[in-house]
């Protein structure tokens, strides 16, 4: 199952803000393509960061088991 939820650059500054925001806080680093950095949570998640400048926004896309 797939969440998706956009989070506005005035909510967090950074990546790890937004990792901090939604409970986690210390994912693994596993891939970083094209702009989006994809975490393993401690409990089994990945989660995908996608840094839209354009937009002032980090897409957050969660995908659980």
């Amino acid at each position: 199952m797939t969440q998706t939820i956009k989070v506005s650059y005035d909510k967090c500054q950074s990546v790890n803000a937004v990792l901090a925001l939604l409970g986690h806080t210390e994912p693994r680093l596993i891939d970083h393509r094209y702009g989006t950095q994809r975490y393993l949570t401690q409990t089994g998640e990945m989660v995908d960061i996608f840094d839209d400048f354009e937009e002032a926004v980090y897409a957050v896309s969660i995908y659980t088991k």
